[in-house]
């Protein structure tokens, strides 16, 4: 799922009003905006206004009670009719200013006073969700809404940290355990808490004693005794606090886990699904040093492929056509009907006794990435959690070579950091940490003025640590300028800001 930054100002008090828009709905569900008062007193509003970038609507008198919701829409029998709604809530009829489906600004005042306004930018295929306000991160944040029904109208936000608020964060395979990881976003601390992991054979039962505030807890449960031999199993993961939690896809959830014989010494590292910079491609990794290396079968899809290699090299690569790759280390098979499906398939490897080494089912990694599929291969991060990411290497992609240099990130905040080498004094060589396993990354130059120049860097996916250099430009040899670094996570939902100053030379 893509989520973008939405930046919100409150101009002339401390409100946050608007709290959840639907920009562009699917068919027969009317536009809406959701108005929440946080405060503790009843707000009574006059000669409320709504404005947007074209056009302003006029709605006349408001009254919100404490913590309680106002729904504005034009067709609210429609609106009742085609989503879930609280009862509790408040429906007020009124024309709404025409919200452009990919990006305006709306505008809440009364009386000629801003009380609230944001501006958004919206990807057309979210559309059917809603825009939440983000109290996680900041109260200057939207974000789009996680909920499965795609909003929560007249409810909590699906991103509102709650003070009871435990969540599932990921749940992956982990050697011959199933690793859970949860945490705990609201402001209490949670006792006693008890996890029940279900499989069709087998039981798992934990209980953590105390999770604080914001922290994290990594819970592992053997495969043997959950029952899982090799292959797939659905696995129920149920938590007794989740009732504690209004938001109901916090509540208890099934996963699919995945074993593979024998552990790891043979995988899936690396997916190209769609030609671009390298054709289509499966990596294959070898994790442990054999003897001699059997036949094994590679399916994608419903096509099979033989491989084997009798010099035992570290990665196998097949692919429709040619790679340039270190034969020292990699085998390259070609196969000109190699064809791997870019809407999402399962790839596995399978032994001549027809077991299965390795499998995955990649339509969801593709639709988590659907943003770089297009541009980037898929990689296997070898990390605490087991994890797919879209490579961060230069060309794209890593075929038959260490996937990007990825690693669980360490600090919480951006660090950049300049690098002089052989003392310069221009410093163009930039050390960055940021706290996601990936980022996206933009640098824009400005005068010591403050006047916008140019933009050097724009949406470039960086790893944990990364260094890199801000291009040469000959127009601004010489001159003291000011670089404004960007990144946000590689979901969207989340931005730093930092800025450096840079004396330009060549």
């Amino acid at each position: 799922m893509s989520i973008l930054i939405f930046f919100i100002s409150c101009i002339q008090c401390n409100s946050q009003i608007i709290n959840e828009i639907s920009p562009y709905p699917l068919p027969g569900i009317p536009e809406w905006i959701e108005l929440y008062n946080r405060d503790s007193v009843e707000l009574h509003l006059y000669d409320v206004i709504i404005n947007d970038n074209t056009t302003r609507q006029y709605i006349g008198e408001l009254k919100i009670k404490s913590n309680e919701y106002v729904i504005l829409t034009k067709d609210t029998a429609s609106l009742k009719q085609n989503i879930l709604l609280n009862n509790h809530c408040t429906f007020k009829q009124t024309t709404l200013p025409v919200l452009n489906n990919t990006t305006d600004r709306v505008i809440l005042s009364s009386k000629g006073t801003i009380l609230d306004s944001l501006y958004y930018s919206f990807l057309k295929k979210d559309r059917g969700k809603s825009l939440e306000r983000n109290m996680l991160y900041s109260h200057d944040t939207l974000s789009i809404s996680a909920d499965p029904r795609g909003n929560t109208c007249g409810f909590v936000n699906s991103c509102t940290p709650l003070n009871y608020d435990i969540q599932i964060l990921k749940v992956a395979e982990y050697r011959d355990s199933v690793l859970v990881v949860i945490q705990n976003y609201g402001y209490q601390t949670i006792m006693n808490i008890d996890m029940r992991l279900l499989s069709k054979l087998g039981e798992g039962v934990f209980i953590i004693d105390s999770l604080l505030p914001f922290e994290k807890k990594y819970i592992e449960c053997s495969m043997d005794e959950l029952g899982i031999i090799h292959g797939y199993d659905s696995i129920e993961i149920i938590l007794n606090q989740a009732d504690n939690d209004p938001r109901r896809y916090n509540d208890s959830r099934i996963y699919d886990i995945y074993r593979s014989l024998p552990f790891k010494s043979f995988r899936i590292n690396e997916i190209q699904v769609i030609k671009n910079k390298y054709p289509e491609y499966v990596e294959l990794l070898i994790t442990k040093n054999q003897d001699s290396f059997p036949t094994h079968i590679l399916e994608i899809n419903s096509k099979s492929i033989i491989i084997n290699d009798s010099l035992n090299r570290r990665y196998i690569v097949l692919s429709n056509d040619s790679i340039q790759i270190d034969e020292r280390v990699t085998k390259l098979i070609i196969d000109k009907t190699l064809s791997i499906n870019d809407n999402g398939g399962i790839i596995r490897i399978i032994d001549i006794n027809n077991a299965i080494i390795d499998s995955i089912e990649y339509k969801a990694i593709i639709e988590t990435h659907a943003d770089y599929v297009n541009t980037h291969s898929l990689e296997y991060i070898d990390s605490t959690i087991q994890l797919w990411h879209p490579s961060t290497d230069k060309t794209g992609g890593s075929p038959g070579r260490e996937n990007s240099p990825i690693r669980e990130m360490n600090h919480n905040t951006m660090n950049i950091t300049a690098i002089c080498p052989n003392n310069r004094a221009s410093c163009r060589s930039l050390m960055i940490q940021q706290p996601f396993l990936i980022g996206i990354y933009s640098c824009d130059i400005f005068s010591v003025s403050g006047i916008f120049m140019k933009n050097s860097v724009k949406n470039v996916l960086i790893a944990t640590e990364t260094t890199l250099e801000i291009p040469f430009d000959p127009m601004y040899k010489d001159q003291l300028l000011i670089l404004v670094h960007t990144i946000k996570d590689i979901y969207g939902n989340e931005m730093l800001f930092y800025s450096t100053p840079l004396f330009m030379r060549n």
